[in-house]
């Protein structure tokens, strides 16, 4: 029974892993948040408690992890200084000629707030600086969200574009808007960024933001209800 617990625990947040591309906001991928709901309902249903309350405890918990896979978010990108700019500050710095390929010479994100709670919005912001490249155009940049839980876990994916097809380089400032749900569980979670070049990795952050709700002992029952074995969380020294 705990083993189909975790297959069911799979299949709730796998819409998580579908975002979509552009530069718009939008919902993340084909996620139904009363499917999610149902679903973690049923996932609390199915862990051994020597407690109903403890059942209906984790069904919350599994019900915030899995919301974060509907996250509704918005992205926006505005260009801070064009190509010519960026490619004479370049040269003026190096002291010679462009790359030869298109090259991420800043690459930082920041966020609103390291602190929420429940329910709070959060402003994750990216800024990028890709210098032209000499001989080879650029041809795609994007970048791709991961939001982790306490345990470590992949709870979302979300892909963007910040710079339009025909962009030959520059400063680019992105913003990515979103919100907690408002029944998840306590502990740090992760935004996790990469910056893709032309296909090539070009660079990864990685932010923390300690979200705190319910009690104390949550991330702990979610990294015990979410595993194959399930059962009891384990004592703590005193």
């Amino acid at each position: 029974m705990p083993q189909m617990a975790a297959l069911v625990v799979a299949a709730v947040v796998g819409c998580a892993q579908q975002g979509p591309g552009g530069a718009s906001g939008g919902a993340s991928g084909p996620c139904n948040a009363t499917i999610v709901g149902i679903g973690a309902a049923a996932v609390g249903a199915l862990i051994p408690r020597k407690k109903e309350g403890e059942r209906l405890a984790d069904a919350a918990v599994l019900g915030g992890v899995a919301a974060l896979a509907c996250l509704a978010y918005n992205y926006h990108v505005r260009q801070t200084r064009g190509a010519d700019q960026v490619a004479q500050d370049y040269r003026s710095r190096t002291g010679g000629p462009l790359p030869p390929s298109p090259l991420v010479t800043s690459y930082q994100t920041t966020t609103s707030t390291a602190k929420v709670s429940p329910g709070d919005h959060v402003t994750v912001t990216s800024n990028i600086e890709i210098v032209p490249g000499q001989t080879e155009p650029l041809t795609d940049l994007h970048e791709e969200f991961h939001i982790l839980d306490p345990a470590g876990t992949d709870r979302g994916k979300l892909t963007k574009t910040p710079a339009a097809p025909a962009s030959a380089g520059g400063d680019y400032q992105s913003t990515l808007d979103f919100t907690f749900p408002k029944d998840i569980p306590n502990g740090p979670y992760q935004v996790q960024s990469q910056l893709f070049v032309n296909g090539r990795a070009a660079g990864n952050r990685s932010i923390k933001i300690d979200v705190a709700a319910f009690g104390a002992s949550d991330a702990v029952r979610l990294a015990v209800a979410t595993s194959p074995g399930g059962g009891d969380a384990p004592a703590t020294a005193r």
